[in-house]
């Protein structure tokens, strides 16, 4: 794809403000956020013992997936035009609500937009032990993982409950190798241990801080699964960077996008328009459902595969995909 004919969708989507910052709704949802996020935890304490404190731990959990998603349009410095206001989101939303490492995401999210779909170059293909999601990955597993993994499409969700752990686990591990470099992650980090975990233990005691606390990550695991697993798994792969890469082709044909009704929109944090997202990062969350209609028309024109389904379709042929790869 020349830079001519991508120039000509870009100026088709201006016409309509696709390029346009929300920062006041950016401001309004993240001070939203943290009024609705305080409320909650302040209700876990207060209701502690009343059966449904239950769900404002799950209120919880995904309070702060919305607070992920608004770590990741800032990170993409979407969320502002500012770059220090991007980073107050960022710093703020990840390493302190979520306890993850927002300088390693980053760089690492930016590694998955350069080389997606493209084996052993795009991280979140990396899957070591229980999963395969393609061939070579699943072929290159020894004879007991892969006995184990023939049932990988049934304990992918159980194992997806740990999701945040995985990541956690590797902040700890980089900010232990290279301190210097991610300070302000340090800081916010232990900070986020001693507010969510730390407070409520001197209120209602540790071991069930604890358990709250475990429990608001299951949540959160699963949650950010759901919505990262139906972008891009069961889509094809390339097992290396082709020579004449198409960065237009590679964004569109392999980035699934998911529709429903507007509401997701909010749930997925405007990431079921993954392709409108792959193709303009830096673009604001919520002006991709306004061009995906310019990006269709574009792709069919120029003959593009534009990949877009329901929840519940996505999710089958994630299932289908998994059995798949776990007999190879």
């Amino acid at each position: 794809m020349n830079e001519k004919m991508l120039n000509i969708l870009k100026r088709d989507l201006e016409k309509i403000n696709f390029f346009k910052k929300r920062h006041l709704l950016s401001a309004i949802k993240f001070t939203v956020l943290i009024i609705l996020l305080v409320a909650t935890h302040v209700c876990v304490i207060i209701f502690i013992d009343k059966p449904y404190y239950i769900i404002f731990v799950v209120l919880w959990g995904i309070l702060a997936v919305q607070f992920g998603l608004f770590a990741h349009e800032a990170g993409h410095r979407a969320a502002s035009n500012s770059s220090i206001v991007n980073k107050i989101y960022g710093y703020f939303s990840m390493p302190f609500v979520n306890g993850n490492n927002f300088t390693v995401w980053v760089d690492l999210h930016n590694q998955h937009h350069q080389y997606v779909q493209i084996e052993n170059m795009d991280p979140d293909m990396d899957f070591k032990i229980l999963l395969s999601v393609y061939p070579a990955q699943a072929k290159l597993k020894n004879k007991f993982l892969k006995k184990i993994q023939r049932f990988q499409q049934i304990y992918f969700w159980f194992i997806s409950l740990f999701f945040s752990w995985s990541f956690r686990l590797k902040s700890f591990d980089l900010i232990i190798k290279n301190p210097k470099k991610m300070k302000m992650d340090s800081v916010l980090i232990i900070s986020h241990y001693f507010v969510w975990l730390g407070i409520p233990a001197i209120f209602i005691g540790f071991n069930l801080a604890l358990i709250n606390y475990l429990f608001y990550s299951m949540v959160l695991s699963f949650y950010l699964a759901i919505i990262f697993s139906v972008n891009h798994i069961g889509l094809p792969t390339l097992s290396g960077v082709p020579q004449k890469m198409d960065f237009t082709k590679l964004q569109i044909e392999y980035s699934r996008n998911i529709t429903n009704h507007k509401f997701l929109d909010f749930i997925f944090g405007g990431l079921n328009f993954q392709i409108e997202h792959h193709l303009f990062p830096g673009v604001s969350i919520r002006n991709l459902r306004n061009g995906s209609r310019i990006v269709s028309e574009f792709c069919k024109k120029n003959n593009f595969k534009y990949q877009t389904m329901c929840l519940l379709p996505a999710l089958r042929q994630i299932y289908k995909h998994l059995y798949n790869m776990g007999r190879i």
